[in-house]
């Protein structure tokens, strides 16, 4: 990280973006204490401009890029853009990526870089714009170590609906362009998604079942989709489950190899086949395990953020099961942390699932399907979570049922949405759930068998 720099922030931007977005965003962040570059302050009567943005680029620690279809067709702001790329070493974070008016496949097409990095949209106003550059630089430079003068924090309030518009839109044009029905992220479950739409980005999704049902191995077969269609990143909390176990559940889905065959590694020649392809699939996806067993929500609203800054942005996070995070054995030490749990969704744009337990109280019940009532944090989940989801296996409970590989996932709770139930296959040789589409003899990748 430079030091002794003139500038917290150069504001490189479009000037037809100036009034709009760059002037009233840098007397925000110039109110809040930083010390800001933007060409009109910075020029006087003679001065280079080519020299004057030159200096104001080598003397500022982050840049602001305001990009829009005017920065994409402008010399300057892309020159700009250029310098701050060439400080960027993969370790400190330089560019904060502001999208003002476009799309996200605009923003692939003009850089996949930036495309990648986590960003803010002026849609939800300037001022939230200033409050989220502030954070990030701050926490920037708190985990360099490099000291930043005390700041007042910056206010969000109120924003005029009109704001918000521009992002519904450019969501509307992203389905219509793409004819897809499911706008959130798409968890490999066909008639699931359909049903909810897929996971809404910035929200918390509750997940829970009675012991032994399957869902940390649901909670893996979504996790492997996610990472594998999409190539997203995603972060997995597991203080129940080490990471090397973990990585085993995932090679043995992907695989198709039996859960029990693996560990004890008696397999087949095809089997030894599957499994080292299985292990270059598994290589490449980037899931990130925590395996800490004392891990706190604050351990996990700190690393969520750091990750989200390393890698831009984050596709899916997962906690396995919160009830096992410490400070979260009570129910209402639960509710402020689901709570904590939706705010980062929010922050993150990233979709957060909580694995939690269903009470016993549901097995005095003929019908032992969970109902709300059922769940661990009742009240927590229903203040915090946009959907609530339950898994119930009836072999589970009765072992003469026709249904031996049914699972039934059902959707309780979806706040403006439809509820229902999905049924998947569950092979808990394979510790795998699939659409029941799959479910053919003539899969040319069968489970494999011992010598």
């Amino acid at each position: 990280m430079l030091t002794n720099l003139k500038y917290d922030v150069f504001i490189s931007h479009a000037s037809e973006d100036k009034s709009d977005v760059a002037r009233p965003l840098a007397a925000l962040l110039i109110n809040a204490g930083l010390t800001v570059w933007i060409d009109e302050a910075e020029l006087t009567l003679g001065d280079s401009l080519r020299r004057n943005i030159d200096l104001g680029l080598a003397s500022s620690r982050f840049g602001v890029v305001i990009l829009s279809t005017s920065f994409f067709s402008k010399e300057w702001p892309q020159k700009e853009l250029d310098a701050l790329v060439a400080r960027e070493d993969g370790r400190a974070k330089v560019i904060l990526p502001v999208w003002h008016g476009v799309s996200s496949s605009q923003i692939a097409e003009f850089s996949p870089l930036l495309a990648d990095k986590l960003s803010v949209s002026t849609s939800r106003g300037v001022p939230y714009v200033a409050e989220a550059v502030l954070q990030a630089i701050q926490v920037q430079l708190s985990d360099a170590e490099v000291p930043l003068a005390t700041k007042p924090s910056l206010a969000v309030g109120p924003i005029r609906i009109s704001q918000v518009l521009g992002e519904f839109v450019d969501r509307l044009e992203a389905r219509y362009t793409k004819s897809d029905q499911v706008t959130g992220l798409r968890t490999g479950f066909v008639d699931f998604d359909a049903l909810v739409s897929g996971l809404k980005s910035d929200e918390l999704h509750a997940l829970a079942s009675r012991p032994a049902v399957g869902t940390t191995a649901l909670a893996l077969n979504i996790v492997s989709n996610v990472a594998q269609e999409l190539t997203g990143t995603v972060l997995y909390f597991s203080p129940r489950a080490s990471a090397s176990d973990l990585l085993v559940r995932i090679v043995g889905s992907v695989g198709k190899i039996e859960h029990r065959h693996l560990r004890a590694l008696r397999l087949s020649e095809p089997g030894w086949q599957r499994l080292i392809a299985a292990m270059e699939v598994v290589d490449q996806l980037p899931i990130y395990i925590d395996e800490s067993a004392d891990i706190t929500i604050e351990d996990i609203l700190m690393r969520s953020r750091a990750k989200a800054q390393e890698v831009g942005a984050i596709s899916l996070i997962v906690i396995d099961r919160l009830d096992h995070v410490a400070g979260c054995e009570s129910p209402l030490e639960a509710e402020v942390a689901l709570r904590q749990l939706r705010l980062l969704a929010r922050e993150l744009s990233s979709p957060i699932l909580a694995v939690l337990p269903v009470l016993r109280s549901a097995e005095s019940r003929i019908n032992k399907r969970p109902l709300l009532t059922d769940i661990y944090c009742r009240d927590g989940v229903e203040r915090n979570a946009h959907l609530t989801l339950f898994l119930y296996r009836d072999k589970h409970y009765n072992q003469e049922t026709s249904d031996t590989e049914i699972a039934e996932l059902i959707v309780a709770r979806n706040r403006g949405g439809m509820t229902g139930m999905v049924k998947l296959r569950y092979d808990e040789n394979l510790l795998r759930f699939e659409n029941l589409a799959l479910m053919t003899s003539s899969d040319p990748q069968a489970p494999d068998v011992p010598f």
